[in-house]
């Protein structure tokens, strides 16, 4: 695999788990049926793709970061690494994180004055911009970009702890451990910590196209995932068992979308980046619109469920291709120097 097909590859993993996070926020039973609806077959239908399979895309997300971080790593490197984040992780979080405090400040003055909207009041104060900017407030889907610029000011520590087999080996069993024991670390969650350390393991010892020796180490972490999770297992109800599956379902994309012969990534595919940043946004609203029209009725609320993806990728085609003619230069500010060309 050339460098040209390693990024193709690299870009069709993190749109389809960019497609995956829409599911995970698309859950709209409640709005439509009310609490009497968690019994019904569109619930049952919605959180098995929600939280099941959607939730796949966490770890994918920090293992590609992780891989794409420790790919042919060097000391020499990481001023140039960490400066590279600076445009592609830090300054898009800052920014997004003011965009959406300066729309709930908006909002919540737009409710007062209408009584629409029913957006609570904002503070704005020093305080609040802090905790806005820095710690996402205002934005809640932000919380995989914070995890992912602690994890890479964490990477030195990272690479010393997995460029040997044995120190990554315990760091790995030390990691399974507080996550069994639901142990809270600062800031930086356990989960979290583990899917990046694998992928920087993946991308230290290993390349991303071994598929046969992969998929027999995924099936293997399955089938242990599996068996010690279900009732009964010495993880049933445990958060380890969930990590494992979790791990297994990204694994398994990673994998599949490597060996499958997938043409070149269109446009809308490169501009995952920006669908993660919007697509709470067009969840929310369509959902409560569609929840206002067809009150009551569980079809309804299924099919929108189901195609959430499909609109809110078109809802970032339209946002992207107007912003990166007309304002080119903040585009590119907002999408982290990723998307089209």
């Amino acid at each position: 695999m050339n460098e040209r097909q390693f990024r193709e590859k690299i870009t069709w993993v993190t749109f389809l788990a960019s497609l995956l996070v829409v599911w995970v926020h698309s859950v709209n039973w409640e709005l439509f049926l009310g609490s009497e609806g968690e019994s019904s077959p569109v619930a049952a239908i919605e959180r098995t793709l929600a939280e099941s399979v959607g939730q796949i895309a966490v770890p994918c997300f920090f293992m590609v970061s992780a891989y794409l971080f420790f790919r042919n790593f060097s000391w020499e490197m990481l001023g140039r690494k960490w400066k590279s984040r600076v445009r592609s992780l830090l300054l898009p979080y800052l920014i997004w994180n003011a965009l959406y405090y300066l729309a709930y400040l908006l909002a919540a003055k737009i409710g007062e004055r209408t009584g629409i909207l029913g957006v609570q009041a904002v503070p704005l104060d020093a305080a609040t911009l802090v905790r806005a900017l820095l710690f996402y407030a205002y934005n809640p889907v932000f919380w995989y970009l914070y995890q992912l610029i602690l994890l890479t000011i964490l990477a030195p520590l990272i690479y010393v702890l997995m460029k040997h087999r044995l120190t990554a080996a315990l760091t790995i069993v030390c990691l399974f451990v507080l996550i069994r024991e639901n142990v809270f670390l600062p800031q930086v969650n356990a989960d979290a910590l583990f899917y990046y350390c694998v992928g920087a393991f993946c991308a230290i010892f290993g390349r991303f196209g071994r598929e046969k020796t992969s998929l027999a180490v995924l099936f293997a972490v399955g089938a242990a995932a599996w068996f010690l999770g279900r009732e009964g297992g010495i993880l049933w109800n445990n958060p380890l068992a969930i990590v494992l599956e979790r791990f297994f379902g990204a694994g398994l994309l990673w994998v599949a979308v490597s060996i499958c012969p997938l043409p070149a990534p269109p446009k809308l595919a490169r501009d995952n980046f920006f669908l993660y940043a919007i697509h709470f946004v067009v969840v929310r609203l369509t959902n409560k619109v569609a929840a206002f029209l067809f009150e009551g009725n569980a079809v309804a609320a299924c099919v929108i469920f189901l195609i959430l993806p499909a609109i809110a990728l078109c809802a970032n085609a339209i946002v992207t291709g107007v912003l990166s003619r007309v304002a080119p230069g903040f585009y590119r500010l907002l999408s982290g120097g990723r998307g089209r060309k």
